[in-house]
């Protein structure tokens, strides 16, 4: 038995690693498609016609296990969840990663566990203890280094200002779809819930797409590489590996794996993209790193487990 649960855990510690490292070179494969000459808009609903797509036939082969009644009372939660935590979130993304660095961009989206827990005070009353109140502190002053030491535009980061601030605003839509999640995820399983958010995601992604129509250009074999390897590997591939080293790790264990994801989008901004690396920037992304292990000195609640992710 122990043999047994040992074999477990070290495929459940493999599946996350995976996971960590796929999630992390989404920045950089996001960046390169985007500089390839792929509007940002036009580059996520491409990525999200295809995860739509996969989702949609699984949601069909696994409809009988829904309450239709259920769901049509709750499809205007499903709508707007979709709504905030996929097309808002992305498109913020998308275009924050087009005008910062890869890095960066990597670096702020780990905010999201420390902005969970205001939403989770705010929210649901939930008091963070003292090792989640210093660790905000602690990623408020690294967040400021990471602008500070992106006031200038660079080379790879044509308004890395505003990209940065485009990043927090993904941070935001990602809480705020996790508030809106929380009731749902009641009654459905994970991936139901996610193939409906998805489909009105992609449908809402489309106008977005059709607005840089102007700038479309032949999608190359690269950009498709990158295109699937975002879709199939990263928005689908990735979240089944993470949810199996949860079910076998725990999320305390799991969530220290998830706050590497940064460490792996700075590294490939680096080496891939050769991205700049300068001092107050990596001191602003230890700092955030660090916070993250503060925060999660106590796991608080579903609603902060369902937020630890992209």
């Amino acid at each position: 038995m122990k043999h047994i649960l040992k074999h477990k855990t070290l495929w459940a510690s493999l599946a996350i690693v995976l996971a960590v490292f796929l999630w992390g070179m989404s920045f950089v494969s996001m960046k390169i498609v985007i500089t390839a000459g792929l509007p940002p808009f036009t580059m996520i609903t491409l990525r999200y016609l295809i995860v739509s797509a996969v989702m949609i036939i699984g949601f069909l082969m696994l409809k009988n296990k829904l309450n239709w009644k259920t769901l049509l009372k709750d499809q205007a939660l499903f709508f707007w969840s979709g709504a905030i935590g996929i097309t808002a979130y992305f498109l913020f993304e998308a275009k924050g990663i087009e005008l910062t660095t890869a890095s960066s961009a990597s670096i702020i989206i780990a905010m999201v566990p420390v902005f969970s827990l205001f939403a989770d005070w705010f929210f649901f009353k939930k008091r963070p203890g003292w090792f989640q109140l210093m660790g905000i502190g602690v990623s408020i002053v690294g967040v400021w280094l990471i602008f500070q030491s992106t006031l200038s535009p660079l080379e790879t980061a044509s308004n890395p200002m505003l990209g940065n601030l485009l990043m927090l605003g993904a941070c935001f839509c990602w809480v705020g779809y996790s508030v809106l999640s929380k009731n749902l995820l009641k009654t459905y399983n994970s991936f139901h819930i996610t193939a409906i958010q998805s489909f009105y995601g992609t449908l809402l992604f489309i106008p977005f797409a059709l607005i840089e129509s102007t700038a479309w250009i032949p999608v190359s074999g690269m950009v498709w590489l990158h295109l699937l390897y975002l879709a199939l590997l990263c928005s689908i591939f990735a979240y089944y590996l993470y949810n199996i080293a949860l079910k076998h790790l725990g999320i305390t264990i799991v969530s220290v794996y998830v706050n590497l994801i940064p460490v792996v989008g700075v590294l490939g901004g680096f080496l891939i993209l050769k991205e700049p690396l300068l001092p107050i920037q990596a001191i602003g992304g230890l700092l955030i790193i660090s916070s993250l292990f503060l925060v999660n000195q106590k796991p608080r609640s579903s609603f902060v487990e369902s937020t630890l992710k992209q």
